[in-house]
C-alpha cells in the first residue's frame, strides 16, 4: 500500500512552525487539538531530537490520523485521544524544554483548556505555549495577563481572509506574579497587542472592525465591563 504523504501546511500553521524552528530546541512538543496532525507531524520530521504528541478528543480524527500517518511512528511520536482538560500523559520535566501548541479553537474554549492543563501540572512548572485562537482574543489576553505568563513574541497572521493573533508565551508558575521571582526579564501580555498595530494596514484595520461589531454586540446584548474595555481599547486603533 502507497505511503500517505503529508500535507503542506496553510499560512496559519506554517507560521506557528517557523516559530518552533526559531526557538531553542525542544525536547517535548505538544500539539493540542491536533485535527488532521499535520503540524505536529512536520515537527516530528523537522526536529529530530524532539518527542510530539499528537492530541485530539475525537477519537475518530486519532484513528484517522494513525491509519494515515502511523508509519512514521519511529519512537518519537504517540497519538493520544483525549480531551485536553484531562490529559494524564501530559507532565513536564524540569531538565528537558516543553512546547505546548493549541490552535483552531475560540479564546474562550483555549482558556477553559489551559486552565485545565496549568491545574494539572501544578506545582512548580516552566513551559512555553504558542497559541492560535479563532476568536475571543481579548478575553484570551485578559486571562494571560492574570497568570505568571510572559510574552516571547506574538504576530498577526492572515489565511484565506481570515486573520488570527497568534501568541508565543512563557508560563513560569515561580513567579507569583509578573516580575516577581521572575529568573528572566518578563515582558507582559498587553491587553490588545500593541506591537501588532505599529504599522496598520487595510487587513488589520476590518480585523479590528470586526472585533468592535463583536463586543458591540455582546455589550448590547448584556451589560458586559470586558467588551466595554474591549471597544474602547480597540476604537483607539482606528
Amino acid at each position: 500500500m502507497t505511503q500517505k504523504i503529508v500535507r503542506r501546511l496553510g499560512e496559519r500553521l506554517d507560521h506557528i512552525f517557523r516559530w518552533v524552528d526559531s526557538a531553542q530546541p525542544y525536547d517535548t512538543i505538544w500539539d493540542l487539538c491536533c485535527d488532521h496532525g499535520r503540524l505536529g507531524l512536520h515537527l516530528h520530521k523537522k526536529h529530530l531530537n524532539a518527542y510530539v504528541y499528537l492530541v485530539d478528543k475525537v477519537a475518530a480524527i486519532i484513528d484517522q490520523v494513525v491509519e494515515d500517518f502511523g508509519y512514521l511512528d519511529d519512537g518519537r511520536l504517540s497519538f493520544i485521544t483525549a480531551d485536553v482538560r484531562e490529559l494524564e500523559a501530559l507532565e513536564v520535566v524540569p531538565q528537558k524544554r516543553t512546547l505546548i501548541i493549541i490552535a483552531g479553537v475560540g479564546g474562550n474554549s483555549l482558556i477553559t483548556m489551559l486552565e485545565g492543563v496549568l491545574t494539572r501540572l501544578g506545582g512548580e512548572v516552566a513551559l512555553d505555549f504558542m497559541l492560535s485562537p479563532n476568536c475571543q482574543t481579548f478575553e484570551l489576553r485578559e486571562f494571560l495577563r492574570s497568570r505568571p505568563f510572559c510574552l516571547i513574541d506574538e504576530a498577526f497572521v492572515t489565511e484565506k481572509k481570515f486573520s488570527h493573533e497568534h501568541f508565543w508565551v512563557r508560563y513560569d508558575s515561580r513567579r507569583s506574579s509578573i516580575g516577581e521571582g521572575a529568573l528572566t526579564e518578563c515582558v507582559p501580555v498587553s491587553t490588545i497587542g500593541d506591537g501588532l498595530w505599529k504599522e496598520m494596514t487595510d487587513t488589520k484595520r476590518a480585523y479590528v472592525r470586526k472585533l468592535l461589531c463583536h463586543y458591540q454586540r455582546m455589550l448590547d446584548n448584556r451589560n458586559s465591563t470586558l467588551a466595554g474595555a474591549a471597544i474602547k481599547a480597540y476604537t483607539r486603533l482606528l
